[in-house]
């Protein structure tokens, strides 16, 4: 279990006052990581749950005064690996599939200042591809 919690964080345009931001932009205020990996004989099974918790479009807006809607809802991503290892050509080698995304969650609307390069969420911080697979093979000589 990895869990982050921010407890400040801050901007200060050139030449204006420091404004926090701390719960907007990329700044939430928990990210936690759980995880569990099971190994039976050659096999095995590693399983990841990501949480990105809420957080504001603008930090320095208050909602319902300068926004109608100021607030970024909670994400959870899935994210599975499965493993076989074995040998071959005298090299132990492993043989993997993982599923990012399980569930094939959405990004939460995260929408800011609207610009020609505007996008519907935050591509620093949430999952934008949705589910993907990798498969593979590790060995080592």
């Amino acid at each position: 279990l990895t869990a982050q919690r921010l407890t400040a964080a801050y901007v200060q345009p050139k030449g204006g006052a420091i404004q926090p931001t701390l719960g907007g932009g990329n700044d939430p205020h928990w990210r936690v990581n759980l995880s569990a990996k099971y190994d039976i004989g050659d096999f095995g099974v590693f399983i990841q749950e990501r949480y990105i918790g809420p957080q504001f479009v603008d930090a320095t807006k208050v909602e319902g005064v300068f926004v109608d809607e100021n607030t970024v809802k909670p994400v959870f991503y899935s994210d599975l690996t499965l493993t076989y290892n074995f040998e071959s050509m005298g090299a132990k080698s492993q043989l993997y599939l993982t599923v990012n995304n399980l569930t094939n969650q959405n990004p939460p609307l995260d929408v800011g200042a609207p610009s020609s390069f505007s996008q519907p969420g935050n591509r620093t911080t949430y999952d934008f591809i949705g589910r993907y697979y990798s498969l593979g093979i590790r060995f080592k000589y």
